[in-house]
């Protein structure tokens, strides 16, 4: 029997497949399971770009950085808990490839931000 995490993952990607198939798209956000920051610092480097989105001062934009890396198939952006990540979960995130950004002033719901950096990633590499 699945834990309830991996039942999440599986209906969230059953809904990311239906509103592909609604949109028409051809390309499809993977909804990873839950798992540690550990676990996940140990795959940072296996996407073409790795993001954590987060208030650290002088951070880039979302936009910029965009703008800097016009390509990427495999991309992964991290999303904080509620008042964030620790300053310490940044710093091992930039250890791990991970590059901090900022997604705007406003402090966002988790679920807002998700839609926020995917709306961005689309428009940014919609052809």
């Amino acid at each position: 029997m699945q834990n309830k995490s991996g039942e999440k993952s599986e209906r969230w990607n059953k809904i990311t497949i239906e509103a592909s198939k609604q949109c028409k798209r051809n390309c499809i956000t993977k909804i990873e399971d839950v798992m540690t920051f550990d676990s996940l610092m140990k795959t940072a480097h296996i996407y073409d770009l790795s993001l954590i989105a987060c208030t650290k001062p002088h951070t880039k934009t979302l936009k910029s950085l965009l703008n800097e890396h016009p390509s990427g198939k495999k991309i992964i952006c991290l999303i904080g808990p509620e008042g964030g990540f620790t300053p310490s979960e940044i710093e091992i995130a930039e250890k791990a490839g991970c590059i901090p950004v900022s997604i705007g002033h406003s402090t966002l719901r988790i679920e807002t931000a998700a839609i926020a950096v995917s709306s961005m990633l689309l428009y940014a590499y919609s052809a």
